[in-house]
């Protein structure tokens, strides 16, 4: 994606490197946050809610909060732009290949969605040509026991759109967060925020590791309730970073699930860095790849570059055959759900960060390339190589991070990863990312 590469000292800028000292930095990799020690295992969460026949969820477009409600009994559902000007659309659904299907009303699509109960939800509200909302379940204000770290993956969506510069998607991030016995005030501390590495033919260079958060590493907030809905807010007195227009700074908020889900929203695009995170309580345990690969999963796929009109496409990975080390599979032709998914991407896990538990920032995206684009990524970025898969297609392989969690009981996978596929003027990958429930 288009990014800003501000170099003035007023936010982030990309360091150009000799190819030595990016690959050293490559590499070397960096330490991605704090020790196991800063953070108590889930029990530290109150007991999550039980499925119910209905259920709302909360969720971010990056930026712009949302809320979805599903009543699985009568198979109606409801959403609506929670902080913009929407109408509420409502209607009944069908369920295909694992997917709710909105339907539409007077020929306009209504969207499609993917459903946890008493966990999240994955909705893309109208045609493909719309931004993704990953949400969770709707909750009350709620004390934690101790301290707890969370895991994270930065969004794109809205804030990578507009003229001129646009935001680096933050490959993943993790923070610590502890309440008061009441649950009103919480306080956060050691917030990180990764990028993918990365360079171009332009001469800039993201390294591994690198912490591209330009928040405080800790601050204040207070949780408020309304028709449900407990959203913890910053100390506006905290040093946040300012709106693109250089005004009022832009103070996050939060929601958070007892199941260990959470949504964190700006209400405007950042001038650097991503608007949105969505993540989990991060797992007490490493987390199982093998467990993760022994199970099938469907969401959404997300990518915004020149040409591209499908924004957001339903995906499936049917279950891997015996002894795979991936997920292998793909969209829905036309964006029909009654058709049989491809197979034009295989995720790979990798090794998983030895002091964050669900985090995989070793993954590894193939994709297909029918446009021979990698061709023109590769030769300027280290992190994607040109290749051809059994049958002699061509292929794209990118550097990735999937961040790996539960939410009642299932794995969640949320994939970040460049890919060579798409590319701008200076021969520089755009950034795909994958929202997957397991089945």
């Amino acid at each position: 994606m288009r990014r800003d590469r501000r170099t003035d000292g007023t936010g982030y800028g990309w360091a150009k490197l000799s190819p030595l000292a990016m690959a050293a930095a490559m590499l070397s990799g960096c330490s991605s946050g704090g020790g196991t020690d800063q953070f108590l295992p889930a029990s530290a969460l109150p007991t999550a809610p039980a499925a119910t026949s209905v259920t709302t969820y909360v969720g971010t477009q990056a930026p712009g909060y949302w809320n979805f409600v599903v009543n699985e009994t009568t198979d109606v559902f409801s959403y609506q732009a929670m902080t913009a000007s929407s109408v509420l659309q409502s209607g009944s659904f069908g369920v295909t290949s694992g997917l709710l299907n909105l339907g539409s009303l007077d020929g306009v699509a209504l969207g499609k969605a993917a459903v946890q109960p008493a966990g999240g939800a994955l909705l893309r509200p109208g045609d493909d040509t719309n931004y993704p909302v990953p949400m969770i379940q709707q909750s009350a204000c709620f004390p934690l026991t101790g301290k707890l770290r969370y895991i994270y993956a930065g969004l794109a969506g809205q804030s990578a759109q507009g003229t001129g510069g646009s935001t680096e998607i933050g490959a993943y991030g993790t923070f610590v967060v502890s309440t008061g016995t009441d649950g009103a005030s919480w306080n956060f501390e050691d917030l990180h925020l990764y990028a993918l590495p990365k360079t171009g033919s332009s001469g800039f260079a993201i390294p591994a590791g690198t912490d591209m958060s330009t928040d405080p590493l800790l601050f204040s907030a207070a949780c408020a309730n309304a028709n449900g809905q407990g959203t913890v807010t910053a100390d506006s007195t905290a040093p946040f970073q300012s709106s693109p227009a250089g005004g009022s700074p832009l103070i996050p908020t939060f929601d958070f699930n007892p199941g260990g889900g959470f949504i964190e929203d700006r209400g405007a695009a950042p001038a650097v860095g991503p608007a949105s995170w969505i993540g989990f309580a991060m797992p007490s345990a490493p987390v199982s790849a093998s467990g993760v690969l022994a199970g099938s999963y469907v969401g959404f796929v997300y990518e915004d570059a020149p040409g591209v009109t499908a924004l957001t496409q339903p995906v499936s990975f049917p279950l891997p055959a015996a002894g795979s080390k991936s997920l292998v599979g793909g969209t829905f032709p036309n964006d029909d759900l009654t058709q049989a998914a491809g197979n034009e991407y295989t995720i790979t896990l990798g090794t998983q960060d030895t002091t964050l538990n669900g985090v995989f920032p070793n993954a590894q995206l193939v994709a297909l390339d029918v446009n021979g684009n990698c061709a023109l990524v590769a030769p300027n970025d280290p992190t994607v190589q040109i290749g051809a898969n059994a049958s002699g297609q061509a292929t794209c392989t990118a550097a990735g991070v999937a961040v790996v969690g539960q939410l009642n009981g299932k794995y969640v996978i949320y994939f970040t990863s460049s890919d060579g596929t798409e590319t701008q003027v200076d021969d520089e990958g755009y950034e795909i990312q994958f929202y997957l429930y397991q089945q």
